[in-house]
């Protein structure tokens, strides 16, 4: 029989066994409801496929020498959508840290302190959250008043994160989303340093694996002509490279009859010219994403780009005046609207 006293507290165990520290492995965060009280279990180490398309090596090597060189915390969050390697990315961060990996699998009641147990733990550790935004809601979910039935909310962990900081050991904070997060995550390195979006397929990863499964390479460029980047994923794609292989036709000879329908990122364009007020220019759609480094938009070339968000791009341009034979610059600003679908039926 071991007998443990724990300030006051006399617990016994018929089987016990004292460890300093956790091992470099996987562990799931537990707890009891009736008892309030919480524990790691031992959960399966990750599993990676033989072939992976590794193209966020860089940002990988970036997080491993943070981590090794600075003497705090490291919070990665990975965002975007399905499909697209959030996960596997998270797994293989975890894989490479060489630490305890606690994973916290389900939304936690506000009345377990899971805060207060986690402070126990005194040594580096990674703290992986996958899909984030459900597990942890933005705000609580008021169920008929009864706060005991209310789960941890993002602010829990917020608090949590703030609060380590002045701990002697390091956490490594891995989260990834489907949706958005609160927005004191965003642009706040003492919490979030690294940010990944996975918004749509990077072309490195669609080269990648496209240039490794077609066989016919003559049909690589009819493929990218029938597809878009904003919502074709990783399953999606190698879907349909194995049936161009396996009909031996380009993508356009069945696409039409094939279940993906083709999506465009469409925005609204508004013109601000010399003495004039803004005013509706134009829509249009573009298969791929505008980026910072976008020099065409819209029918216009980007001179100085003003402001870059999510929700708005304002930029410098100029036109062609045909009365004064001479360019006049003008203030271009383009907000993005609703994702367009395109059927690929033909009547």
């Amino acid at each position: 029989m071991n007998i443990v006293n724990e300030k006051g507290k006399y617990f016994f165990y018929n089987e016990l066994n004292i460890i300093n520290k956790l091992e470099p492995k996987n562990y799931i965060f537990k707890f009891d409801r009736d008892f309030s009280k919480c524990w790691l279990e031992d959960a399966d180490d990750f599993t990676i496929p033989d072939k992976i398309y590794d193209v966020n090596n860089e940002m990988r090597k970036f997080i491993r020498l943070s981590y090794l060189k600075e003497n705090s915390n490291l919070g990665i969050l990975l965002t975007g959508n399905k499909g697209q390697g959030k996960s596997m990315t998270a797994k293989q961060i975890c894989m490479e840290m060489n630490l305890p990996v606690i994973i916290i699998g389900s939304p936690i009641p506000r009345f377990i302190d899971f805060i207060e147990f986690l402070n126990k733990i005194k040594q580096n550790y990674v703290l992986f959250v996958d899909e984030f935004e459900k597990l942890f809601k933005e705000r609580p979910s008021h169920n008929g008043g009864d706060k005991d039935s209310e789960d941890h909310t993002q602010e829990s962990f917020l608090s949590f994160m703030d609060g380590s900081l002045t701990n002697t050991n390091k956490i490594v904070f891995l989260l990834t989303t489907n949706e958005p997060v609160n927005s004191y995550f965003i642009n706040r390195p003492s919490r979030i340093k690294f940010l990944y979006e996975y918004n749509e397929l990077s072309e490195e990863l669609f080269d990648a694996i496209v240039d490794d499964l077609l066989e016919n390479k003559d049909y690589k460029e009819d493929l990218e002509n029938n597809i878009s980047l904003v919502n074709i994923n990783i399953d999606l794609l190698i879907s349909i490279v194995k049936d161009i292989n396996l009909y031996k036709k380009p993508f356009s000879e069945f696409a039409k009859y094939y279940n993906y329908v083709f999506e465009s990122y469409r925005y609204e364009v508004s013109v601000t010219r010399k003495g004039g007020k803004e005013s509706f220019d134009s829509f249009f759609t573009t298969d791929k994403k505008i980026n910072y480094n976008t020099r065409y938009i819209g029918g216009y070339d980007v001179s100085n780009m003003i402001k870059f968000s999510r929700q708005e791009i304002v930029f410098e341009s100029s036109e062609y005046n045909e009365k004064t034979k001479r360019e006049d610059k003008l203030i271009v600003k383009v907000n993005p609207v609703k994702a367009l679908s395109v059927s690929r039926l033909v009547i």
